[in-house]
This record gives C-alpha cells, structure tokens and sequence, in this order.
C-alpha cells in the first residue's frame, strides 16, 4: 500500500497580505534626503503662516500653535490642510464670526491663503517624498533628489489640479448658496422662495460636504497617482476618488494600521529624544558639581534648540506620512486593477499601454513552483 504523500507549502504572507507592506515605511521614511524635504515643507509652511499672521486682515494667532496627540502628528499633513479652518479661526469669543460683519471677509480670505499654501506646499513636497519612496520601494535603490525634484516640478499642474478641480465645485456651489441668500436679503419675497426651496439648499450643503472628504482623503492618492503613475491631473482626481469611493473598507483599514505604526514609531522617536536630552542635561550636571545649564550664557534666542527639534521631528512626520500613502497607493492600485506592486513610471523607459514600466522588485519574489511529487514504487 502506497504511503500518502505531505506536500509542505511556505506560505508567502507578502502577497497574502499587501498591506504588511506599509511596514516598510518607517524605514524609507528615516532616509536624510526623505526627513530633508518634510522639514524644508515644514519650514515654508511656518514661513508663509507668519507672513499671512502678519498681514491686517488675519488675526494674530501662534505659527507652531498644533496638537500634541500622536494621531494629529502621523497625520500632520492632513492636520496642516485643515487647519486653516479650525473653529478658532473662523469664530470668536462671542460665537460664529458671519463673513461680511466686522470684517470678517478678510479672516476667511486669510484662512484661504493659508490653506492655498499648505496644499501647494504639501502637494509638491509630497510629490517628491512618495516618488523616492515609491522607486525605494519598487527597485531597492534611491533616486536623486534633484532628479525628483525636477520631476516633480515639471508635472506641478498635474499635482495642483488634480485636488484643485473639485475644489472649485465646492466653491461654485458655495458661491451659488452665497447668490441666494443675498438675493433673499435683498429682494422682498425672495426669503419664501428660499424657505420652499430649503431642501435642495440642504442637498447642496451634502454635495459639498462630500467633494470635500473625497478631497481630504483622497488628497494623497492623487499625489501619488501623478509621482507613481505619470498620469495628468484628471487621471489621478479619477484614481484618487476611485480608490477612496471604490475601497473605502480597505483604505480606512490601511490608514488604521498606518495610524498605529506611525504613532508607535514617533513616540519611540520622542522618547528617545527626551532619554537622550535627560542623559545629557545630567552629565553635564554631575561634571560642573551641580552646576545648572541654566547658568550657560544665551548665545541664541530663547527656545531655538527646542524649536529646532520640533522642526525635524515633523519633518519626519512628513516623510513618514507621504512613505505611508505611496505603500497604500500601490496596495490600493493593486487591489483595483490587479496591477502588480513593482509597476511604477519611468521616465526614458518602454511602457505598456498604460504608461507603467514593469520593475522587478526583490521584496516581492515571485511565488514559488508547485512542489513535485515523486510516484512512490513498492517494491516486493
């Protein structure tokens, strides 16, 4: 009688399981040049917050002025994005601020320039970021940062209008409601009409409200449908709707694991920061005999090192952030159209139909040969 035969398969959870990927972010987020741009985009943003902080139409509020949580820091550019239109800029101590009353007009025009900068800012520096750390990822090797930047700046339109087009929308129907109700302030009768029409004043508020969280978080995806796939405005607004509206499920599961492994690594990094700042602060007490740094001479302005930290711990913030969302595109992508991992735009290179250059990618081996099993012989 033949002896039934075991066949033992690894399994390969990579392509089981995509999204272990993301794991791989942090380190292609430690990358200098990666941490390098997330503080040049950090720096600009500062900069042009205190210049728009500056100007008589904006109220005086702190440029650094954020939330501590883990949470609000992996998701710093999405946090960035939006808070130019935190409560606290648009209502005062005495209740909602109307625009049009007590000039009002001129905080919502500064709230536009600064969300206007953060998206160029962030869109173009993010651009870079998930270009190095999509190539990182696809082909083990890093690309020149003036080579991406360039890259990137050659495609800018591509970049800004993507997430631009629906925000236009968004600001027509806003403008259409605004036409209304002044119509209906000024022209007797018109406020019934509005009254009667009350319901489609309310489907437009949802229509707008949709445009903007497909925007809010379909925002990277379009980013990294341009750096990854080489597609114009209009092919990464389709893919990065497609994928937040199509994979919703799989998107919020993928930012979820992205959330827990991001603040895990920046608390081990902030911890280590302060471990490290604790050690020093005591060495140097023990050899002065309890002598306090506080008696160092202030050779820089007050709170500069501590600024300095924040700086490039945002920073890695940014990379960590934009490394994240070029795994998730992928994975995404993936998901969508069956399109391998290692499928990513190269310029000067043969491409398919879609535009894509096939690159093997080392970390994704292919799936190994069935095993063969040998015929078992008895013999008398």
């Amino acid at each position: 009688m033949a002896t039934p035969v075991a066949a033992v398969v690894k399994v390969n959870w990579k392509l089981v399981l995509p999204w272990l990927a993301l794991f791989r972010a942090l380190g292609l987020a430690l990358h200098v040049r990666q941490v390098f741009v997330g503080i040049t985009a950090v720096l600009l943003i500062a900069i042009s917050e205190q210049l728009i902080g500056g100007m008589p139409m904006s109220r005086e509020t702190p440029v650094m002025k954020f939330d501590a949580s883990l949470v609000s820091w992996v998701w710093l550019p999405w946090v960035d994005l939006v808070y130019p239109f935190a409560p606290s800029r648009l209502i005062n101590h005495s209740g909602i601020a109307f625009p049009g009353r007590d000039g009002e007009w001129w905080h919502l025009l500064a709230s536009l320039l600064r969300f206007a900068c953060v998206l160029v800012v962030g869109s173009l520096a993010g651009g870079v970021l998930v270009r190095r750390a999509g190539m990182e990822f696809a082909r083990e090797e890093s690309t020149g940062l003036l080579a991406t930047v360039r890259f990137v700046l050659k495609r800018s339109l591509d970049y800004l209008s993507a997430p631009a087009l629906p925000l236009v929308v968004v600001g027509a129907l806003g403008g259409l409601l605004w036409t209304a109700g002044l119509l209906a302030r000024l022209i007797p009768g018109a406020d019934y009409l509005l009254s009667a029409a009350w319901g489609l004043v309310v489907i437009t508020g949802i229509v707008m409200t949709i445009l903007s969280f497909a925007v809010f978080f379909g925002w990277p995806m379009m980013i990294a449908a341009v750096s990854l796939n080489g597609g114009d405005g209009f092919d990464a607004l389709s893919r990065g709707f497609g994928f937040v509206l199509d994979r919703w499920r799989y998107y919020a599961w993928c930012v979820v694991v992205m959330t827990a492994y991001g603040a895990l690594s920046l608390l081990l990094m902030v911890t280590a920061i302060r471990y490290g700042e604790y050690l020093a602060m005591t060495s140097l007490a023990w050899g002065a005999n309890h002598w306090s740094v506080q008696n160092l001479p202030q050779v820089l302005p007050d709170g500069f090192w501590q600024s300095a930290i924040t700086v490039v711990i945002r920073g890695f913030a940014y990379s960590l952030f934009w490394s994240s969302m070029a795994i998730i595109y992928l994975v995404l992508r993936q998901s969508v159209d069956n399109t391998e991992l290692n499928e990513i735009y190269v310029e000067g290179s043969p491409q398919d139909s879609d535009g894509l250059q096939g690159l093997v990618n080392p970390t994704l081996p292919e799936p190994p040969p069935p095993p063969t099993l040998l015929p078992i012989i008895n013999q008398p």
